[in-house]
C-alpha cells in the first residue's frame, strides 16, 4: 500500500513543478510588460504636458496631468508657486510674454518614477517678461527638467533654463559682462591672453549668429581658464564666479 502512495506523491509534485515551471515565465512576461507600459505613460504624460499645454495654452488639460500637491522647485519667475494653479501661473507668463511660444522636447530619458527631459524653448518677446519690456525679439534657449510621475500624474518638477542666454538674446544683459568681473580680478599679464581668447569667441558667435541665427552658448569657461593660466604658470586670483556653461 505505501508504494502506490509515494508514486501518486511523486506524481503530483512533477504535475505541480511542471504547472509552476510553465507559469513562472508567463508571469515575467507580465511584469516586464506592466514596466513598460508604466514607462510609456509616464513619456506619454510629460509630452502631453509641452505639446497639449505648454504649446497651444490650453490650460483645460492641466488638472488631468498635474497632481494637487504638485511642488515645483524651480519655478519660472518671481512669484512663482506650486500647485495646479502655481503650474498654470507658469504656462500664462511664458506664453503671455511670447505667445507664439513652442517647446520642442530633444531628448526624453525614464528611470523609475522620474523623467528627464532635454528641451528646446523657441518664441517671440512680445510682451513683458520678469520686467523686461517687449523687444520682438526671437529667443531660442535649452532646458532641462526632472518630473517626478506619481500615480499617472507630475507630483514634483526639478529644472533649470538658461536664462543668461534668454536675457541676451532679449539684449537685456552684455555677453561679455561676466567675463569683463574676471578681468577685472587679473593683473596686466593674465588679462592679454584672456582678451585674445575672448575676442576670438566673439567673433565666431557673430559669424554664426549672422549665418543662421542660431544662438550660440560656445564660451570661455571659468575651470577652462583656470587650466590655461595653470599651465602657463599665472595664477587666478577668483573665489567664486557665476559663469554660462
Amino acid at each position: 500500500m505505501k508504494q502506490p502512495l509515494t508514486v501518486t506523491k511523486l506524481t503530483y509534485l512533477l504535475i505541480v513543478g511542471a504547472l509552476l515551471i510553465g507559469i513562472c515565465p508567463l508571469i515575467g512576461v507580465s511584469a516586464a510588460e506592466a514596466e513598460d507600459a508604466g514607462t510609456a505613460a509616464d513619456r506619454a504624460a510629460v509630452t502631453r504636458i509641452y505639446e497639449e499645454v505648454f504649446n497651444t495654452g490650453e490650460l483645460g488639460q492641466v488638472d488631468t496631468l498635474i497632481a494637487a500637491e504638485y511642488i515645483d522647485h524651480n519655478p519660472i519667475g518671481p512669484g512663482g508657486k506650486s500647485g495646479i494653479e502655481g503650474f498654470k501661473q507658469t504656462v500664462r507668463a511664458l506664453r503671455f510674454a511670447f505667445p507664439d511660444l513652442r517647446f520642442t522636447v530633444e531628448e526624453m530619458i525614464v528611470n523609475g518614477d522620474k523623467v528627464v527631459t532635454r528641451t528646446t524653448m523657441q518664441g517671440t518677446h512680445q510682451n513683458n517678461f520678469m520686467q523686461v519690456d517687449p523687444t520682438d525679439k526671437q529667443v531660442t534657449v535649452t532646458g532641462f527638467d526632472i518630473y517626478r510621475i506619481a500615480d499617472g500624474v507630475v507630483a514634483e518638477r526639478w529644472g533649470t533654463l538658461d536664462g543668461l542666454t534668454l536675457m541676451q538674446q532679449m539684449a537685456v544683459v552684455d555677453p561679455m559682462a561676466w567675463q569683463y568681473t574676471l578681468l577685472g580680478a587679473l593683473n596686466q599679464a593674465e588679462r592679454k591672453p584672456l582678451i585674445n581668447q575672448m575676442s576670438k569667441t566673439a567673433q565666431k558667435k557673430r559669424d554664426v549668429l549672422r549665418g543662421d541665427r542660431r544662438p550660440v552658448t560656445e564660451l570661455v569657461h571659468l575651470d577652462q581658464l583656470m587650466h590655461q593660466f595653470q599651465a602657463d604658470g599665472g595664477s587666478v586670483r577668483v573665489v567664486a564666479l557665476l559663469s554660462p556653461g
